[in-house]
């Protein structure tokens, strides 16, 4: 069993959800789950995985919304973005 993952980048985050129940050459899904999330200006490296810290739900509600818009405006059913 593959998965599917799509990230966004916007400066100074890094988000990405997966979507375990499609492969990597598959195209959407009807749920993702978060899967990282990067502060890229205090973290280059991106040792550090924020995507379960509560400090920055907030920012990543608005990546997955940002991510969300994208994904419909490419022709994609908006799905849902489950928090880690």
């Amino acid at each position: 069993m593959g998965f599917q993952r799509v990230r966004l980048s916007y400066i100074p985050w890094k988000y990405s959800v997966i979507s375990p129940d499609k492969g990597p050459n598959d195209s959407c899904s009807d749920v993702y789950r978060e899967d990282f999330f990067y502060d890229l200006e205090n973290d280059l490296h991106e040792l550090n995985n924020l995507a379960s810290d509560p400090a920055y739900a907030s920012i990543r509600n608005e990546m997955g919304a940002r991510l969300k818009k994208r994904m419909v405006k490419a022709g994609e059913k908006e799905p849902v973005i489950i928090p880690v």
